[in-house]
């Protein structure tokens, strides 16, 4: 279609006129849009110039085509070389051009300019080559509304009732473009090992609220008394780097959302820090739950989310989210402190010999990480021992050290039956003196852990060497980096 070619491939549309076309749109209709750069318009058309021209036609079958609508450019609009035409949706016409430094017009059906960007390129003719509008810069861009949430300034918890459904999270298109958003939700400490997933297709400025019944049937019912975080993470589709992702947490109702004050170190709640603190620490050893805002011993009433078990909400002396050994510090840290109690007390029956041998793998573990000699260890050792009949130590022995082979740091265990001045040394697998972990220490009767870090050390074998004035022993070790 087009002007007569030596290769007479050219079947129809030679009336039309139109020289070299640059771009070609296709409409919703089927018109085809284009720029005639009208570099043989004087020749084809009899202009007094050379005339560039926006053009839309329609094919109406293989041998015809029909001019449905054209605008004629000025001389100083001229496009030799390049440029192109846009049919808008509001029916307008984008017109650009290399003429007068690179000029873009939008024009209306009725010819009028209605609007015109000059380019500023090189004069007379600027090179530009294409241009397009398009929506907007913001493809995927999107908010998300959250209901008012209860304790904000703890947790940011959402209250959820089984009777009164109404949590309300709006997801709203604010781009310019039609866009579908992938939506991921994980509810933790509910029994669901995988998130929820599900795609949104919204237009515009749409708004969806996400906890309409098409989405929000496959999520659990919380009425299990407990709080659940809840995570969810929205990805534009093609926009990857839009991706956001949002926390907060589900209650059954405000009873369950409230806050616990928590007192570092009173794991029991029984208002006073004692040795009987390491038991709950035992039996919900390895447990995790929810950080608290300050992870610290400081002495004081602290906001802390419940956990599946209130009790084990205060085991977690600390507040990092895991109960273990460095529970124990809080209890050391605020020996003999005393509190008001508010809530239930968590006592542990230290006589009930079920519960205790069903936890005794984590006492002996929390036994063995007990050092030192001041008033709150020596209590807890002779709690544990009494509990776990501990035999007291008869002789001097020197450990295998934990873990073997390690990496970087190991525990290293001692035995001593009666109080000794230790020195404990490491040599090379050459005999070289390395280091002196103890040197002429003073350490009480029963077992003590010493702790080497060897990050400054080459990975090889090494020898620990315990001496005392009564005794002597030598363990070998494996550093692997």
């Amino acid at each position: 279609m087009g002007l007569e070619m030596p290769s007479g491939d050219v079947q129809f549309g030679t009336e039309l006129g139109f020289s070299y076309q640059h771009s070609l749109q296709l409409t919703q209709d089927g018109h085809i849009v284009f720029l005639d750069n009208g570099n043989l318009s004087e020749t084809l058309l009899d202009t007094d110039y050379p005339t560039s021209r926006a053009m839309e036609i329609a094919v109406l079958d293989d041998t015809s085509a029909q001019l449905i609508w054209e605008y004629n450019l000025p001389d100083s609009l001229f496009g030799f070389a390049s440029g192109n035409v846009q049919k808008l949706e509001n029916g307008n016409y984008l017109v650009t051009t290399v003429g007068d430094g690179g000029t873009s017009i939008e024009v209306t059906e009725d010819h009028e300019i209605v609007w015109e960007g000059k380019y500023n390129l090189t004069l007379p003719s600027g090179a530009v080559y294409r241009a397009q509008r398009i929506p907007g810069l913001y493809a995927g861009e999107f908010s998300l509304r959250l209901p008012p949430s209860t304790n904000v300034d703890f947790y940011n918890t959402l209250i959820y009732s089984d009777e009164n459904y109404s949590v309300d999270i709006l997801l709203k298109n604010e781009s310019d473009y039609p866009s579908t958003y992938q939506v991921s939700w994980f509810f933790e400490q509910s029994g669901f090992s995988s998130p929820l997933e599900f795609a949104v297709q919204l237009e515009p400025v749409e708004t969806v609220n996400l906890s309409d019944e098409q989405y929000i049937q496959p999520f659990p019912v919380l009425t299990d008394g407990n709080i659940h975080k809840v995570t969810f993470t929205i990805t534009p589709e093609n926009v990857d780097h839009l991706q956001r992702t949002y926390e907060f947490h589900w209650a059954e109702n405000e009873s369950v959302a409230a806050p616990r004050t928590v007192f570092p170190g009173d794991t029991d709640n029984n208002g006073i820090v004692d040795e009987y603190d390491i038991l709950p620490i035992g039996v919900y050893f390895h447990n995790n739950g929810f950080e608290r805002d300050s992870i610290s011993f400081n002495w004081n009433g602290t906001p802390a989310l419940k956990w599946n078990s209130e009790a084990e909400t205060f085991a977690d002396a600390n507040g990092d989210g895991i109960i273990n050994a460095q529970d124990v510090i809080g209890i050391g840290v605020n020996w003999g402190n005393t509190h008001e109690v508010s809530g239930q007390k968590f006592l542990i029956d230290c006589m009930d010999l079920d519960l205790i041998n069903k936890h005794k793998n984590a006492y002996l573990e929390l036994y063995h990480s007990l050092s030192g000699s001041n008033e709150s260890v020596m209590a807890m050792k002779s709690l544990l021992e009494n509990m776990l009949n501990i035999p007291q130590p008869t002789e001097f022995s020197l450990i295998q050290n934990y873990p073997n082979p390690f990496n970087a740091e190991t525990m290293i265990a001692i035995i001593l039956p009666m109080e000794s001045i230790i020195t404990m040394s490491i040599f090379d697998l050459y005999g070289r003196h390395v280091t002196d972990i103890l040197k002429n220490e003073y350490l009480p009767e029963g077992e003590s852990i010493i702790q080497w870090n060897a990050a400054a050390h080459p990975s090889g074998i090494y020898f620990c060497k315990m001496e005392t004035p009564q005794y002597q022993q030598t363990q070998k070790m494996i550093l692997l980096k």
